[in-house]
């Protein structure tokens, strides 16, 4: 019955990192008996959801990757605008900037970040604003920059 809770209620997913009772680690798979989660260690920890009922369980979602694309104008040093891609996004865990192109139209950045908080629109709003604040200009994006 608790496995079946445990499932249906999607109180938990895999990916969410959780603690439980002296456990924590991210969840790799959720069965009708147990939770089985990756330690941080890289052990495999088989945890019966009996154990839910007895200890608090903390959780934290899984990150979202969030992923925009960014033009500097061609006069923008692409090194000062990488460093401020970097400082404004600071606070998030995972962030891998990629100069993708650099050529006569401007350096072509893709932003990726994996936040529990940060919309798409949210992140390119707070990249604007900071290369804004360095009065850095933007460019103009190619049409399809999935494949510049």
């Amino acid at each position: 019955m608790v496995g079946a809770l445990q499932i249906f209620g999607r109180r938990i997913s895999p990916g969410d990192k959780i603690r439980l009772g002296k456990y924590e680690g991210k969840v790799v798979e959720i069965n009708l008996l147990e939770t089985k989660i990756e330690e941080v260690d890289g052990k495999i920890t088989r945890l019966p959801h009996l154990l839910g009922l007895v200890n608090a369980t903390k959780v934290w979602r899984r990150a979202e990757e969030v992923e925009v694309w960014l033009c500097a104008a061609p006069e923008a040093d692409p090194k000062e605008v990488r460093d401020v891609l970097v400082e404004a996004t600071s606070h998030e865990k995972e962030v891998r900037i990629t100069l993708e192109r650099l050529d006569r139209d401007g350096a072509l950045f893709r932003i990726r970040v994996s936040s529990t908080t940060l919309a798409r629109g949210e992140l390119l709003l707070l990249l604007a604003q900071a290369l804004r604040g360095r009065k850095i200009p933007l460019g103009r994006l190619p049409p399809r920059c999935e494949d510049p």
